[in-house]
């Protein structure tokens, strides 16, 4: 075998894998210098924050009107047990 092909196929053999995983951690990489740079977050997870925050604003909603509710059954039934309690006086007084 001639020496220049073996030289090319081992240079070939050792270049050929640090380019493929350049290749293949470079987005990788790429967000941890951001992250570490302070770098701005991708358009993507600023979509995902806002569909989030509004998910959890309608449920913050959903539940202060259940919580309005829950408050209106509490006083209701604290009025029943008030007009018992007088009922049940003026019942012992009579």
């Amino acid at each position: 075998m001639d020496p220049s092909i073996a030289i090319t196929i081992g240079i070939i053999a050792i270049v050929l894998p640090f380019i493929l995983a350049v290749l293949m951690f470079r987005p990788l990489v790429t967000s941890i210098a951001d992250r570490i740079g302070g770098g701005k977050s991708s358009a993507k997870e600023i979509k995902d924050l806002k569909k989030k925050m509004l998910m959890l604003q309608d449920e913050v909603a959903d539940l202060r009107g259940k919580v309005m509710g829950m408050e209106d059954d509490y006083q209701f039934a604290q009025k029943m047990l008030e007009d018992m309690e007088n009922r049940g006086e003026r019942k012992t007084k009579e």
